[in-house]
């Protein structure tokens, strides 16, 4: 009995197995791509809207990050090499035996992913699925949008986006949009300061970041969440705020007196008292002559003391006389 040739090389017969797998599994991906389109087409023409026009590219970029999504096992606009698209040019959805219709007629039904469908009343379309190994579906819409504003995606949306029925776990596209006020309940403050938040159903990290006033980077950074990680699922506990030591209810504020300010104390300043005019006038006082060493001689105030003076003038020019005379006489 002749062998088969596939018995001959078993590696043949897994090669063609993996091919025919690979072939049915890449069958199952283009049916879903396409009746992803079809719905979006269909919520076109329930609204007056015109088909959107199948590009060929916009699905081959679609069907890529498809794949991408579901190698990492997880549901996420961006891309490999850290980039993304932009929300209204992108929806996403996930979970195990999801159907195309349940994410444009249940998880999309909030504005912003509405507007990208039924936002423009023109453009082009492209979609792609892919299965990852835990039978997770990841659907990708992308879609380049054009002409004019039909704001349809204001009128119809819902205020928040459908569980995944289908899956075993909820798997919320991270561009939910936010809840209407008042449907979301925010936690109360611990003794601390500390805000921590029990995520509910249809709830996302953007949701809850934005009703809280924060971002989605300070929520992962207080929950060790890496920056690619924006999913979080209904039942966890999240610390939304830090709020420090805790500080018991009994503790009596101490009042901090400020510190005594001196008072500079006033500069002493001399003036100088100015005199009356009357007061400067000079005062002469007389110095008393001093009395003479020999007292007065009442004699020489008489007649006769001038007598005697002028005798005694006389005799002493005649003695002046006789002394030169007898002087040169004696020289000779």
């Amino acid at each position: 009995m002749k062998k088969s040739r596939f018995i001959k090389h078993p590696s043949l017969f897994f090669l063609l197995l993996f091919l025919l797998l690979s072939a049915g599994n890449t069958t199952v991906s283009a049916q879903d791509a396409n009746s992803l389109i079809s719905e979006v087409n269909a919520l076109r023409a329930a609204n007056g809207l015109a088909a959107y026009t199948v590009d060929p590219a916009l699905s081959a970029l679609a069907q890529g990050h498809s794949d991408y999504q579901a190698t990492i096992g997880r549901s996420t606009h961006d891309r490999a090499d850290g980039s993304s698209i932009p929300a209204r040019s992108e929806n996403v959805c996930a979970g195990p035996n999801l159907a195309a219709s349940y994410c444009v007629n249940q998880m999309w039904t909030d504005q912003l992913h509405q507007y990208t469908m039924i936002g423009l009343d023109s453009g082009t379309i492209g979609a792609g699925m892919a299965i990852g190994s835990d039978g997770t579906r990841y659907y990708t819409l992308l879609v380049n949008s054009s002409g004019n504003d039909t704001n349809l995606d204001k009128a119809s949306a819902s205020s928040y986006v459908a569980p995944n029925e289908n899956a075993s776990e909820s798997f919320i596209d991270i561009q939910a949009a936010p809840v209407q006020p008042g449907a979301f309940a925010t936690s109360t403050p611990e003794l601390d300061g500390s805000i921590y938040h029990i995520v509910q159903a249809n709830e996302t990290l953007w949701t809850i970041a934005i009703n809280y006033g924060t971002t989605i980077a300070n929520l992962q950074a207080l929950n060790g969440m890496t920056e690619d990680d924006t999913s979080v699922m209904a039942g966890r506990k999240i610390l939304i705020l830090y709020g420090g030591t805790p500080v018991a209810d009994t503790l009596t504020p101490t009042v901090t007196r400020p510190p005594a300010t001196n008072t500079p104390r006033p500069t002493s300043t001399i003036t100088p008292t100015i005199p009356p005019l009357a007061s400067l006038t000079p005062t002469i006082t007389l110095t008393p002559t001093p009395s003479p060493l020999i007292g007065h001689i009442t004699f020489f105030d008489t007649p006769a003391a001038r007598k005697l003076g002028l005798v005694l003038t006389v005799v002493c020019g005649i003695g002046l006389l006789a002394t030169i005379f007898f002087g040169f006489h004696r020289n000779e």
